[in-house]
């Protein structure tokens, strides 16, 4: 068989600017699985068999169950044999072994270098909250098999791999007290073999995956998780950048305040819609901009970098042109990118009118002595403002907005949707659009991702844009 190849080329072909990048992107827990890897064992000693002082989280002790008292020698797993002071107190290992004539006791105890994060959490206390009840504790494996992941990465012929950084594996408790060495030989691993084959490593901070023990603490609803996040972004730059030359702090903040905090469909879940979410928004900007500053003010200089955040940019407009659902667009953009986006990006600073005056006007309504999205005082809108180095962009679909459909009632009250008081579609049956891969994307996204791009290097600010 004879091939004709025409190396010619091809008439009016775009081209991708000079210096256009392409690359690809995981999230630690979609991909790593391990979600308990390299544990220590310690030994405890008790010659108390039944009374045992109340364990700490990290350090479960085990009662022994006399009926089912183990032979001489054997090491037993905890289940079914002894049981644990409080039920999901420690999710270590755990072990003992008995002793002929005597009542001591040696407790084993399996320390976990990784911790669980609130999706370990979620998907192991709730299995149903996953459809089909699976869990990242396998996923791809890729802690395993980082080598044949980024062959993979590198067979692609792409310019930048971005990943993220799991905080719990790193912190093991959360807090930057203890760093887990284990964590940090892994990700040295895949930076070194990333640069090893001329692929830029790009490297996300925080992707979902808080420590549950964090959590515990109110996780994005303590004004406290800014220092921590700060705590943690330093360990980052300490042991990484040296070599990562991106940074990015957060990635979409929108999906895990309100989809996390005000709704429960994501980890963890706390479902408390109109003001937890809210919370966690100022909260998050806050901590992203601490990281910044650090970044800014101890590294930049010496490791030659860039960090900002990356937006989760879908876009909005109204369902017609009638001057309701023209201003339903505008209050919808404003919530879905605006909140993040404006006290970063924009001149101003702050959160945006729109969202202020909507959210200040339907809690009063409901009774509420103030409004109850958290005042930015000028020092924390100045503190946030201009904090990034580009404008990470993720980008899926557009929704149509309408108030012809909505009525006092339609959606929880308080909640984000009831605060925005306007009712979205993507119009599939009106404008035929193909439905996509998953509901919130269609095949608007091209012209959507223009008008988006358009508005946040126009309303919100200037400078680089960079698709994440």
């Amino acid at each position: 068989m004879e091939y004709i190849t025409d190396t010619s080329e091809p008439k009016n072909v775009r081209k991708f600017p000079e210096g256009f990048k392409f690359g690809v992107a995981t999230a630690s827990y979609q991909i790593e699985g391990a979600w308990d890897a390299d544990g220590k064992i310690i030994l405890l000693y008790s010659t108390q068999s039944l009374v045992l002082e109340p364990p700490t989280r990290n350090q479960c002790v085990m009662e022994a169950a006399d009926s089912h008292r183990p032979r001489y020698g054997d090491i037993v797993r905890a289940d079914g044999l002894t049981r644990c002071w409080r039920q999901g107190a420690c999710d270590s290992d755990h072990y003992t072994r008995f002793t002929p004539r005597t009542t001591l006791l040696v407790f084993i105890v399996r320390f976990r270098c990784k911790t669980p994060s609130v999706w370990d959490h979620m998907c192991h206390q709730n299995p149903s909250f996953i459809v089909d009840g699976t869990s990242g504790d396998v996923a791809c494996n890729s802690y395993r098999f980082y080598e044949r992941d980024i062959e993979m990465v590198k067979f692609m012929n792409v310019d930048f791999y971005r990943f993220s950084i799991s905080w719990p594996r790193i912190l093991p408790n959360g807090f930057a007290n203890h760093v887990n060495s284990k964590g940090v030989d892994y990700y040295n691993k895949i930076i070194d073999r990333l640069i090893e084959l001329g692929v830029e490593p790009v490297a996300t901070i925080f992707h979902w995956d808080l420590p549950q023990n964090l959590q515990d603490l109110g996780g994005w609803t303590n004004p406290n998780v800014a220092e921590w996040f700060e705590d943690y972004a330093r360990v980052l730059y300490e042991n990484f950048g040296d070599r990562v030359k991106t940074w990015i702090t957060i990635n979409e903040p929108k999906q895990i305040c309100v989809y996390g905090y005000g709704m429960n469909i994501m980890a963890p879940a706390m479902n408390i819609g109109g003001i937890a979410e809210y919370m966690s928004i100022k909260n998050m900007l806050l901590a992203h901009a601490r990281a910044w500053h650090l970044y800014d003010r101890e590294f930049r200089e010496k490791q030659k970098g860039v960090c900002g955040i990356t937006i989760a940019t879908d876009f909005r407009r109204g369902a017609s042109e009638e001057l309701d659902d023209v201003e339903a667009g505008l209050d919808a953009i404003e919530f879905e990118i605006g909140l993040y986006s404006h006290p970063i990006f924009s001149s101003k600073g702050g959160f945006p009118e729109r969202v202020v005056k909507r959210i200040a006007k339907r809690s009063k309504d409901q009774g509420f002595p103030r409004s109850r999205l958290p005042d930015l005082s000028r020092e924390e809108a100045e503190f946030i403002r201009g904090t990034s180095d580009f404008f990470g962009f993720n980008h899926y679909s557009t929704r149509f907005y309408t108030r012809k459909s909505w009525m006092e009632g339609k959606f929880p009250v308080p909640s984000y949707a009831d605060d925005l008081g306007a009712e979205g579609s993507y119009l599939e049956d009106v404008y035929n659009f193909e439905k996509g891969a998953m509901p919130h994307t269609t095949r608007v996204v091209l012209c959507s991702m223009v008008n988006v791009s358009c508005r946040s290097l126009g309303g919100w600010g200037s400078g680089s844009l960079f698709i994440a």
